[in-house]
């Protein structure tokens, strides 16, 4: 009786470890191959340094950026105001022209493109009349932007027109979000490097029966990240990221919600310094944010292109190398309907 139980025994375990094996060579490929080993060097290392109100913010210089894939490597030039450069000829600030910023993350920006593929350079050449600033900084969310704006407009560069570059993946980026926090975060702290240890992630949030937004800190210490072994093993991935995105998707509702009230107070700032807000969807398709924007007689854009697809190539990303980016082309278009949306408002007289 004994030699039976321990055979079942012995079976059942064998069962438990190869179904185990099993599992973990099916999800191998799909959660631990190249696609998912996020990569991201900069030289020299001081492209992004801290900042207190932002988390972080450009440095002025010329830098080369590695994203995904070591191949995958483009130029940068930060002009000395913090901006990427949206011309290789700028004209002296003596030259007083009207200012048109485009915020956003690192789709405005220019992942994976040079300085004159991105939509701020594309639309300075169309606009010579203008100053196009780019205000673009990788991992910013509607917080960070409006933060940035605020920033800004303080320092005396307020400008007649404000673009605000959105896509609805905008809504995780908040502390309050695992999945988020713990990769993204991670890419620009240069895994955690100790010069970003004392970093502050600000992010806004909502209190109950309070119309309000509130600002608050997260130190990058205490923000959430991959469990530890996730990045050899493919059932602990699995499992931490099923755990985070459970955890997330019952906050969804909460960070739409939170997006919402971001982007209606940005749009009331822009109004109560002359300033015209212009909101572009990145993302297409209907989404709560541009509803209540256009309730509430806001401009706004949808650009029409869909960039990530799941990591597959298409008209609009930068595959086979970084699938989740803008290329040129899609920075063109974007570029061609602010232009556009500009012209036949006739916010370009106004000014």
């Amino acid at each position: 009786m004994k030699k039976r139980l321990l055979l079942v025994l012995w079976v059942g375990v064998l069962t438990v470890l190869l179904s185990l094996l099993a599992a973990e060579l099916l999800f191998r490929s799909n959660l631990l191959g190249p696609r998912n080993k996020y990569h991201l060097t900069v030289t020299p290392h001081t492209l992004f340094k801290v900042d207190p109100l932002l988390g972080w913010k450009l440095s002025t210089g010329k830098y080369v950026m590695c994203a995904w894939d070591t191949a995958n490597c483009f130029g940068i030039t930060v002009d000395s105001t913090g901006n990427r450069i949206t011309s290789f000829a700028p004209l002296p600030d003596s030259v007083k022209r009207p200012v048109i910023q485009i915020y956003g993350c690192s789709f405005t920006f220019g992942f994976s493109v040079s300085d004159s593929a991105t939509q701020s350079f594309k639309l300075q050449q169309m606009l010579p009349g203008k100053k196009i600033e780019n205000k673009g900084v990788p991992g910013y969310g509607l917080a960070q932007m409006f933060l940035l704006l605020q920033q800004t407009v303080a320092g005396g560069d307020t400008p007649a027109v404000a673009v605000f570059n959105y896509g609805t993946f905008h809504d995780m980026r908040t502390p309050l979000n695992k999945n988020w926090s713990a990769r993204t975060v991670c890419a620009i702290t240069e895994g955690y490097n100790p010069r970003f240890m004392d970093m502050n992630y600000p992010y806004f949030d909502t209190r109950p029966d309070d119309p309000l937004l509130y600002l608050h800190f997260s130190n990058v210490k205490d923000l959430a990240r991959d469990w530890p072994g996730s990045d050899e093993v493919a059932l602990v991935k699995l499992f931490n990221v099923a755990t985070y995105a459970v955890h997330d998707r019952l906050l969804m509702p909460h960070l739409h919600d939170v997006s919402v009230r971001t982007a209606l107070d940005i749009g009331r700032y822009c109004r109560d310094n002359h300033i015209t807000p212009v909101f572009a969807s990145l993302t297409p398709g209907p989404n709560v944010v541009f509803d209540s924007l256009r309730a509430n007689g806001y401009y706004t854009i949808d650009y029409g292109v869909t960039v990530w697809d799941h990591y597959k190539a298409n008209p609009y990303n930068c595959s086979p190398l970084d699938p989740e980016h803008p290329n040129g082309f899609a920075h063109s278009i974007y570029a061609k309907k602010v232009y556009d949306f500009l012209k036949e408002n006739y916010l370009l007289v106004k000014q």
